[in-house]
């Protein structure tokens, strides 16, 4: 199985944003022209595009004018995820060409919303983010904990028909000190869940290690913008090793 490395393209006031540990007050701006940094992945070699809308994700407005463009305008796979609450905007991003949606803290909630979406576009076409603070699922921006288990959590996903499903560690997000490989060795054992692990990277070695636990896919973000990793050589040792 070919493990994938995707790169991230936060968005907050219409800029490349990252947040340390999820929280708001914490965004550091890389970039103000999304579409040019994501087509900067994808000249380097990127198959697909992580999009996440945290304007959207904390109910302050959205981005969805810059993702419309990305999602037009790159010869890549373009996944998008933060504040889809509605059949409406789920369908808006279908239409302009965005692959695949991300549906977060609506999917526990309201298991009725991620039937419904598999059914019309298919499993591919969907995925389920659980941020995560130890083991229990967060919900409404990381503000909340939910009540419900990650590994529980997945499985019952993956019982409604989900098979892609992003783990972010809310802990290790944005820090750079290496990801909860624990956690992701224990969900990937769910051969049915294509984990797309999330939080911590910092350098080649976290990649790697991450794909040996089990991961489907990794998203880089900060180590990226950062420059500790390269993602040419990132995916050369990918393939290579």
């Amino acid at each position: 199985m070919t493990f994938e490395l995707i790169p991230a393209v936060d968005l907050m006031n219409g800029c490349v944003v990252r947040l340390y540990r999820g929280e708001a007050g914490s965004a550091k701006i890389y970039h103000t022209n999304p579409l040019e940094t994501a087509q900067r992945w994808v000249e380097e070699g990127a198959k697909t595009i992580h999009i996440i809308d945290l304007d959207a994700v904390l109910s302050k407005g959205d981005n969805i004018g810059q993702i419309e463009r990305i999602a037009k305008n790159v010869d890549a796979r373009v996944q998008v995820g933060g504040g889809i609450r509605s059949l409406s905007k789920a369908e808006r991003l279908f239409k302009a060409g965005v692959h695949r949606i991300i549906v977060g803290t609506k999917a526990i909630v309201d298991r009725a919303f991620i039937e419904y979406f598999i059914s019309t576009y298919g499993a591919e076409r969907v995925a389920v983010a659980l941020d995560y603070l130890r083991d229990e699922v967060l919900i409404e921006g990381w503000t909340k904990g939910s009540g419900v288990k990650v590994k529980a959590a997945i499985d019952d996903m993956v019982g409604l028909g989900v098979q892609y499903v992003l783990l972010t560690s809310k802990e290790r997000d944005g820090t750079l000190l290496g990801p909860d490989y624990e956690t992701i060795s224990q969900v990937s054992k769910n051969r049915n869940a294509k984990i797309m692990a999330a939080g911590g990277i910092e350098k080649m070695e976290h990649i790697l290690a991450l794909r040996d636990a089990g991961a489907y896919a990794c998203i880089l973000g900060r180590c990226l913008y950062e420059g500790t990793v390269s993602l040419k050589e990132a995916l050369r040792a990918v393939e290579r090793w």
